[in-house]
């Protein structure tokens, strides 16, 4: 991940929760070495992406030429 502040290539988490009450979403604080910024990430499991990016393929409208 990288640094929103700097693009510095390493941070580190500080502190990881769910995002809203029974959901998959993780929200990250996250601080950089090289800066000090701290932000937030809001991130899915690696398979809800995957399935993400599968329905949305499927349902592409230039596939219906």
């Amino acid at each position: 991940m990288n640094c929103v502040n700097c693009d510095h290539t390493y941070t580190k988490v500080l502190d990881t929760r769910v995002f809203q009450h029974q959901s998959r979403w993780m929200k990250r604080r996250r601080t950089c070495f090289e800066c000090g910024h701290v932000f937030f990430t809001l991130e899915l499991p690696a398979e809800d992406v995957d399935f993400a990016n599968e329905t949305d393929t499927a349902a592409s409208p230039a596939d219906e030429t």
